[in-house]
């Protein structure tokens, strides 16, 4: 057989499958996107005259929840571009979730969700983060199925 026969179509559709840590990575993410969001929303309904500062973290947390969503999807079904982005993208609102926590509670405000999104946001950045290789190999993997004329992705 050679590069291109009927083993390395089979390997390439297997190296396309979902493996069980992409699945955890993606729902890692997409959890956090989902409370991100529910912590925006409760954060911009206690500002009323807020300083700058709170005002961009809100924004920022605003802007990070769908990110977060798309590329836990993206990360689920296993591509590498999103796995990276998403384990950056993870880190960013854990800082962003800390900053405001502690802003928060120093103006007289426990968030408890903001001080949960800490640690979830650690672990989909780690999960996320060691699914690069995977996601790397299947988009190879996708590129020659799309050679041959396979189209396997969505």
């Amino acid at each position: 057989m050679t590069a291109t026969g009927p083993d390395q179509a089979d390997d390439d559709l297997a190296a396309i499958t979902a493996t069980p840590l992409a699945k955890l990575a993606g729902g890692l993410l997409i959890g956090l996107g989902a409370f991100d969001a529910v912590l925006a929303l409760q954060s911009w309904l206690l500002l009323v005259r807020a300083p700058v500062p709170a005002l961009l973290l809100v924004l920022s947390m605003i802007a990070a929840a769908p990110v977060c969503v798309f590329l836990g999807w993206k990360v689920a079904r296993l591509y590498g571009w999103a796995s990276l982005a998403g384990s950056a993208a993870a880190g960013v609102t854990g800082v962003v979730a800390l900053s405001w926590a502690l802003f928060a509670f120093f103006n007289g405000v426990v968030a408890l969700l903001a001080f949960a999104l800490v640690p979830l946001s650690l672990a989909a950045s780690v999960v996320s983060g060691l699914c690069i290789d995977a996601g790397r190999r299947a988009d190879a993997a996708r590129e020659r199925l799309r050679d041959q004329g396979l189209e396997a992705g969505i």
